[in-house]
């Protein structure tokens, strides 16, 4: 047995050793024995006891704040030196003095965890070879605590109680509760936490220290024949040197022949006294180790040769070995992989990428759909005029006027109409400017090579640097945007050939409107001689919508014009512009040149120009049909779109309508339509509203 304890328990500390290094975690528990109790309890001095040196540190407050994993080695009493420590943490230093030992793991402790009492659940690893100990491995936890002390936090009971039961969770650990002789064994903490992960006690060792120093009258010979607390692995009971023991140095084999004295000379203890001690305790848990490996061994092989496996397959994924043999080869290798991730963008923005997909839009495709689909339904979708109606523009037109009224339609209130119009452009603009830069990470993210995933730390700098490059051009092209709208917003064009101005707008309707008295007066004529007599007065419409662009109201011009001249002469009462020469005669422009030139001094001619009967009120606002008794003027009703027109023509010195229609006069008193225009169009008497 010895010799099977001897071969596997110090092959169990290597694979400690290795799992201790390695970054991944690896699942496994190796079984070994941990060492739970209150704070002072005695689990120090059982543990010196065990080794048989003074080597932990000692102290009234909680003195073990990180697990402290110690691998017990027993060596021949031939080897030099005798007894010596290795840490873990400090490879190839050997410490001979156990002082020493002492003082490292305090520094070490210190120097994870602080010098004010804080507690941490990264061990320290500690082998002592020596031939005065059994072969084994014990892990020495934190004392359990109740009352913070120092910078330990306010829950430092429930983080110690945590990192116990981790560490005896598992079923491959070995349980040694110390609970002290003169305390209540119910109130242990130990036997409480151990009973939560091992409640049926099969793998729990009860150690009851300072027997020596219960009570007169009183004994634990019911605790140590295991007839109290029952646990299947028994009470093992020790005594500890005590505090003036440990300050006079008293020498640990002393202690030992003091202890055996102790249990021989109690009558209480004298059946169970074969069982005491902490020679017999330290060959115990050795049997119990070499028993619970051996009895773990299968499952332990199963768990390292699947994990070996699952690792093989790890490293077969990461294919060929990356050339490390000089720099300038890791240095090629970068090189070819970023120039396959550069290929590959490229790629995908311009189809070339071989795994091109039949079921959706991938790549440069998405982004070309964002442009002339989505962005260009997103502009045809915007309404500028919606919310804008006709008394909304006769409003701004007298606001852009002021106190001063207007001679003619101001361009202000057209600017700002329009100015508003056109920042409309700009919302639309930015979420077509996010979608992309959205589809450009998603395709630098698809265009990562696989061969990138071997290494974890180049995959992530690269998308870093990609996501960097692609915001660093983001934020200017937002900038451009923004700059873009600024311009159209800052000077509106109204030389465009499209835009039909004040002169085309009145052009355009006085045409519509002859074209309208022509056709008006032809039916007249018809309908006068089917009856063989003079039908009623015809009075023209007053006028509607104007449609299409200025060309289209020429050629309706030019065609009345040909139709007039062909049916000749037509009567006052038929045409309705008494007076005035044919419709295709003079031009909108000439008419409002020659009214012009009489002005208020010469109304004979103007009221030549103007029928009786019928009436063209021009108005940029509304269709206004007047009442037969006024006058009629050259302005005429308009529509939403005649206004749209006119409204444009703001620097158009042609342009000479109001915004309320002509006043209402009798026919006795016909006043100038020039001295209307004079005054601004003060909207006095009737007119358009």
């Amino acid at each position: 047995m010895s010799y099977l304890g001897e071969s596997l328990i110090p092959l169990i500390n290597r694979l400690q050793d290795i799992f201790s290094q390695v970054t991944v975690d690896l699942k496994l528990t190796l079984p070994q024995v941990a060492v739970i109790g209150s704070q002072s309890s005695g689990k120090s001095s059982v543990l010196e006891s065990l080794v048989g040196r003074d080597f932990l540190p000692r102290g009234s407050d909680i003195v073990t704040r990180r697990p402290l994993v110690l691998q017990l080695v027993k060596i021949s009493s031939e080897s030099q030196p005798a007894e010596w420590g290795e840490f873990l943490h400090v490879p190839g230093k050997v410490f001979t003095d156990f002082s020493l030992i002492r003082q490292e793991i305090q520094a070490e402790t210190d120097r994870v965890t602080g010098t004010n009492k804080n507690v941490s659940d990264k061990p320290i690893r500690l082998k002592i070879y020596s031939p005065h100990v059994l072969t084994m491995t014990l892990v020495d936890l934190p004392g359990m605590t109740k009352v913070p002390v120092g910078d330990q936090p306010s829950n430092i009971e429930a983080r110690i109680r945590e990192l116990v039961l981790d560490h005896i969770g598992p079923p491959s650990v070995i349980i040694l509760a110390v609970s002290p002789a003169n305390a209540d064994l119910a109130n242990s903490d130990a036997l409480q936490l151990a009973r939560m992960v091992d409640p049926e006690g099969e793998r729990t060792i009860g150690v009851v220290t300072k027997l020596d120093i219960m009570d007169r009258g009183t004994s634990a010979a019911r605790i140590l024949s295991n007839q109290h607390i029952p646990l299947q692995l028994g009470y093992i009971g020790v005594v500890n040197r005590c505090q003036e023991d440990i300050v006079q140095a008293k020498d640990m084999a002393e202690a030992r022949k003091a202890e055996e004295v102790f249990f021989s000379s109690r009558p209480e203890y004298r059946e169970v006294a074969s069982q005491c001690g902490i020679a017999n305790l330290a060959r115990r848990l050795n049997t119990l180790l070499v028993e619970h490996i051996r009895a773990m061994l299968p499952d332990l092989r199963h768990a390292i040769h699947n994990t070996l496996e699952a690792r093989m397959q790890e490293l077969h994924a990461l294919g060929e070995p990356m050339p490390t043999d000089s720099k300038s080869g890791r240095g090629a290798f970068l090189l070819q992989l970023l120039c396959e991730y550069s290929e590959r963008f490229a790629a995908m923005l311009e189809g070339r990428h071989q795994d091109l997909s039949t079921k959706r839009l991938s790549g440069g495709a998405r982004i070309r759909a964002v442009f002339n689909e989505v962005f260009a339904r997103a502009i045809r979708e915007i309404a500028p005029m919606k919310d804008v109606s006709d008394d909304a523009i006769l409003t701004v037109i007298k606001n852009g006027a002021g106190v001063a009224g207007n001679l003619i339609v101001p361009h202000e209130p057209f600017e700002l109409l329009v100015r508003r119009s056109v920042m409309a452009l700009l919302p639309p603009a930015l979420a077509c400017k996010e979608a992309i830069y959205s589809e450009l990470l998603a395709i630098a993210e698809q265009a990562c090579p696989a061969e990138a995933g071997r290494f974890p730390g180049l995959q992530r700098q690269l998308a870093v640097s990609v996501l960097e490059f692609i915001r660093s051009g983001a934020d200017p092209a937002e900038r451009m945007i923004g700059s873009l709208i600024e311009c159209e917003h800052d000077f509106i064009n109204c030389d465009h050939p499209e835009f039909i101005g004040g002169r085309g707008a009145i052009r355009a309707v006085m045409q519509d409107r002859a074209l309208r008295a022509t056709q008006g007066a032809a039916r007249a004529k018809d309908g006068a001689e089917a009856t063989g007599k003079d039908g009623p007065n015809f009075s023209a419409p007053a006028g509607g919508a104007v449609s299409g662009l200025l060309s289209r109201n020429r050629s309706h011009s030019k065609d009345a014009a040909e139709g007039s001249r062909g049916a000749g002469s037509v009567g006052a009462h038929a045409v309705g512009l008494k007076g005035l020469p044919e419709p295709s005669a003079f031009s909108a422009d000439e008419l409002l040149t020659r009214t012009r030139r009489h002005g208020p001094s010469d109304p004979d001619e103007l009221s030549s120009l103007a029928g009786h009967n019928h009436h063209h009120h021009i108005s940029h606002l509304h269709h206004h049909h007047p009442s037969s008794a006024s006058y009629p003027s050259l302005a005429g009703g308009a529509s939403h779109l005649e206004h749209a027109m006119v409204l444009g023509a703001g620097r158009d010195s042609a342009e000479r309508a109001s915004s309320s229609g002509l006043p209402h006069t009798s026919h006795s008193h016909t006043p100038s339509w020039f001295s209307w225009f004079s005054r601004g169009g003060d909207n006095q008497g009737g007119g358009a509203g």
